[in-house]
């Protein structure tokens, strides 16, 4: 399956890094030297001095990072000593959802904002979980969980969120 499609961008995305150099920031240190450079090119400044749970958004790119503890997800353990906290999630905005002018490159997975949820079904197979109530599938992948959030008209994709699973707890 592709990684990546193309979808039309209206606006200059020079410093946009590409879905999938932010899907290979998944479960790297916030701090380190592969994270940095893309916080400064999005303009993203998280403050971890209250919390390691820290969202940051860029939305004149379109795009979103939360950062978490490497503890509490189910590859911590490999991590070894704990790093601090590490990308645990991105998120891509189609144009005008939650204030964001939209992601203007190629979106993982071989979907784009225009893609129904019918059409995201037969790119991707049945969903591991589905809501109607909120118009969102997933699915989960080796290492990550994909998720989708549709219109209410289930014609388009608003959000594609690509996350590390969390840890389980006995």
């Amino acid at each position: 399956m592709p990684m990546t499609a193309n979808i039309p961008h209206s606006h200059d995305n020079a410093a946009l890094p590409s879905a999938d150099q932010l899907l290979s920031l998944l479960g790297e240190p916030a701090r380190g030297a592969r994270v940095t450079p893309v916080l400064e090119r999005l303009g993203m400044k998280p403050d971890f001095s209250q919390s390691w749970s820290v969202a940051v958004a860029a939305p004149r790119h379109g795009v979103s990072l939360r950062f978490g503890s490497a503890l509490e997800r189910s590859e911590g353990s490999a991590l070894g000593a704990d790093p601090g906290p590490i990308v645990v999630c991105t998120f891509f905005y189609a144009p005008g959802h939650e204030g964001h002018r939209g992601y203007g490159s190629l979106l993982p997975f071989g979907l784009d904002f225009g893609c129904s949820r019918a059409r995201a079904r037969e790119l991707l197979g049945a969903p591991f979980w589905s809501s109607i109530r909120h118009q969102s599938d997933r699915w989960n992948f080796e290492g990550r969980y994909l998720c989708l959030d549709f219109a209410r008209d289930e014609s388009s994709i608003r959000l594609v969120t690509v996350g590390l699973p969390w840890r389980v707890h006995s």
